[in-house]
């Protein structure tokens, strides 16, 4: 066994895994409840997959979050022990769950579950063993929580049918379900969901610990755990075949329903109800709504709307049908932005305060390229110069605005009002991202297909090669590195941005910057913070021979100099 967590072969504990849950999967198609029972306790049980998970919890954000018994895990010697302690979990027991409440940009407060490490490890190993299964009993038109699947697919989707010349589906149901991550059934889930029912058990009546009080969970499951994602899915699974008579488009429990006449309202609420009803849930009838496609609608934050086009007029269309980014959200980027640029005022320099803009204005950006919102990203470029301005102009109230101007600000290829950084020497040395230069993309909806499954397993890659081309990240360097690797992370050789996509990741240098390595790409790869630390500090040969054969490292050889 290994002791050494630097020493750890992740792309042999990926293959590991990789084949264990398409064993599983075909087990289920089989029908063979039994076999797949046992697959999954084998699964659970192996090294790799124990590894895998400790690696998934101990690098995503919420890391240094403590449970109910305070343990935070930072060090490989930790890890190693998690590792070990999950083997046997014959004897199980889920700690209570720490229960807070977030404010939100709204001013409502929203719960937030904080399980212990060693519970969200548990339950990542059994997200491991149920993934291939969500996969496989999925609806083709849900599109949360789902590899290869996002928000930008939904849209997507509900673009090519709302703004076909053929489409005589004009009305749209928002549903809402009464409370669901409350109230979904303890039984139907323990009836339903293939996997140990003990540990399945004991994730779900787990105590909630609320203000020094413990509460009894009776129905439901924690929203913000590892396997509640899955959960909700594997619930929802039979939806779209229910309303087969419509067209639906699911993000988890979040649903439309496109439908053609007034008169067909009742009979959607009837069958939705029907479905939930096992389940113990129920739609809201104050919060489930009917929108015409002129009126348009807001879903998954964005706005879906016919506009009326004389000189568009087809078919049975009345107009264009656009997505635009929410209104809500534009204010609330704009006042995050007023937030952020406040905070630097009394910063030495501006460089600290464009790198932290140039980063949300790349994720804004990257998020609704795919959409209408060429005028949005040069209006929040318009708004954020006044704002970056007034800031200047209370910092240097002894200075005149020209002078301000004409420091801080460049003219680059004839565009002015370029927010800029400047050398002693009065070089421009660090510039805004202009968010308005974003060319806006289309975007192309993934194949349905289950990833788990083997024969699937080229498409899955060429898919994640596919999504990468229009990705770009809070950096030019990484971005160029992100699309030169076609999205992958050499040493895990896992997407940078899939499974792991809240992991940090970082540059490495294949020749140290200590003996002068350059930044030139052909030294240069980006990785997950993890794999990172592996490549600089793991002391196992194999391994190292295994980083210079991907060209991670300079040499392997010990009486180098470099590494």
């Amino acid at each position: 066994m290994c002791i050494d967590y630097n020493g750890i072969n992740w792309v042999l504990a990926q293959e590991k895994l990789k084949l264990a849950q398409h064993n599983i999967l075909q087990a289920f198609k089989a029908n063979d409840l039994k076999l797949v029972l046992s697959l999954q306790h084998k699964l659970v049980r192996s090294f790799g997959a124990r590894a895998l998970a400790v690696k998934k919890v101990t690098s995503n954000k919420g890391k240094l979050i403590p449970g109910i018994d305070n343990v935070v895990i930072t060090k490989n010697k930790e890890k190693i022990n998690l590792i070990n302690l999950c083997k046997d979990l014959s004897q199980y027991k889920c700690k209570p769950i720490k229960l807070v409440y977030v404010l939100e940009k709204n001013g409502k407060k929203r719960p937030l579950n904080i399980l212990t490490v060693f519970d969200k490890v548990v339950q990542t190993l059994y997200l491991f063993a149920l993934e291939p299964i969500a996969h496989e009993i999925n609806c083709i038109n849900n599109y949360g929580y789902i590899k290869n699947k996002s928000i930008k697919d939904a849209a997507t989707y509900l673009w090519l049918n709302l703004a076909s010349i053929n489409n005589s589906r004009r009305l749209i149901y928002k549903a809402d379900i009464e409370n669901f991550f409350n109230s979904v059934s303890h039984n139907w889930l323990l009836n339903n969901i293939p996997m140990n029912a003990r540990i399945l058990k004991e994730f779900l009546t787990a105590k909630v610990l609320y203000l020094d009080k413990t509460v009894e969970i009776t129905t439901g499951f924690p929203q913000g755990s590892p396997i509640s994602p899955i959960l909700a899915n594997m619930a929802l699974a039979g939806l779209q075949k229910k309303l087969s008579d419509y067209i639906t488009v699911r993000y988890v429990d979040d649903f439309l329903v496109l439908f053609k006449k007034e008169s067909e309202k009742l009979d959607i609420a009837k069958k939705i109800n029907e479905f939930l009803a096992p389940r113990n849930l129920i739609l809201n009838k104050t919060k489930s709504s009917v929108f015409t496609i002129e009126q348009g609608f807001e879903f998954l934050g964005l706005n879906f709307r016919e506009y009326p086009d004389k000189t568009r007029l087809k078919g049975k269309k009345q107009g264009i049908f656009l997505i635009k980014p929410a209104k809500d959200k534009i204010l609330d980027f704009l006042k995050n932005l007023t937030v952020l640029v406040k905070a630097h005022k009394n910063s030495a320099t501006v460089k600290p305060l464009i790198m932290k803009l140039n980063q949300n204005l790349r994720g804004f950006g990257q998020y609704y390229r795919y959409f209408t919102s060429k005028k949005v990203f040069s209006f929040i470029g318009y708004k954020l110069f006044y704002i970056i301005f007034a800031m200047l102009t209370r910092k240097h109230r002894r200075i005149g605005k020209k002078k301000i101007y004409k420091h801080y600000f460049t003219k680059i290829n004839n565009r002015a009002n370029i927010f800029c950084y400047r050398t002693k020497q009065n070089k421009v040395n660090l510039t805004l991202f202009l968010l308005d230069k974003v060319k806006i993309i289309r975007h192309t909806i993934s194949a349905p297909f289950n990833p788990f499954d083997k024969k699937n397993w080229d498409l899955d890659k060429k898919t994640t090669k596919r999504l990468t081309k229009s990705i770009f990240l809070n950096t030019g360097t990484k971005t160029a590195l992100f699309r030169r690797q076609n999205g992958h992370c050499p040493v895990c050789e896992q997407p940078l941005l899939n499974d792991f996509n809240d992991m940090a990741l970082e540059i490495h240098h294949v020749t140290p910057q200590r003996f002068k390595g350059n930044h030139r790409y052909k030294n240069l790869k980006l990785l997950h913070k993890d794999c990172h630390n592996q490549v600089e500090n793991t002391t196992d040969k194999p391994l190292k021979a295994v980083f210079f054969n991907k060209k991670l490292l300079k040499t392997f050889d010990d009486e180098s100099p470099v590494r």
